[in-house]
């Protein structure tokens, strides 16, 4: 219960800044990018507050939220799914690098680089912390 009670300080929390960064938005002390994002904000804080309410109240429901999110099906696919998008996107930004450095754009190449460099050193990190946990 109490996990479920941070949560949901958490997600009025985000409404209330969603609501304030679309309120200063509006006022023009802040450009449109905000409006959407406190839009956004306020909009998923919304659906998850509905969704913990719906937890709170249906025990059935709550059941299979828990089961969903303990399965080891569910956890390895999971898991499975972040490999393979840190590889492809691992891939892509590196092949973003030769074709923004061939189309003159040295900026776009060296910022990509240096995302993929970031990304790789997070990776063998992580790799090595884990291997001593593990």
């Amino acid at each position: 219960m109490v996990k479920t009670n941070n949560r949901l300080i958490i997600y009025i929390l985000f409404m209330v800044i969603g609501a304030v960064l679309f309120f200063l938005s509006g006022t023009g002390r802040m450009d449109s990018f905000w409006a959407g994002m406190g839009s956004a904000l306020f909009a998923i804080s919304i659906l998850r507050l509905f969704q913990l309410s719906r937890y709170k109240r249906d025990g059935n429901y709550a059941e299979k939220i828990d089961i969903q999110n303990h399965d080891e099906r569910n956890q390895w696919l999971s898991e499975k799914a972040r490999s393979s998008a840190f590889s492809y996107a691992t891939l892509v930004l590196s092949v973003g690098v030769i074709v923004t450095r061939i189309m003159q754009k040295p900026e776009w190449s060296t910022l990509l680089g240096f995302v993929v460099c970031f990304q790789v050193l997070l990776y063998w990190i992580l790799w090595f912390v884990l291997k001593k946990k593990y």
